[in-house]
């Protein structure tokens, strides 16, 4: 569990509990993930980039957003 934040004109990164902030470098991709979401409003993706890969869940509203973000990082 971990939040992912993306901020305009910052890299995006992720940071787990007690963790320190991953800055995860593009390109970023989400993919379905066999995962499951644990909530009707949840969508359980795996991120991959050459940072590493993660399984997150993310609200389905935000997914549009977080590709957008990530995509505007890789330009």
């Amino acid at each position: 569990m971990g939040t992912l934040y993306l901020t305009r004109g910052k890299p995006v990164t992720w940071q787990g509990r007690g963790q320190e902030a991953l800055t995860l470098l593009p390109p970023l991709t989400l993919t379905a993930s066999a995962a499951k979401a644990g909530h009707w409003k949840l969508m359980a993706l795996d991120l991959a980039g050459p940072s590493g890969s993660f399984n997150v869940r993310i609200p389905k509203l935000d997914v549009p957003l977080v590709r957008h973000a990530f995509d505007a990082q890789a330009s």
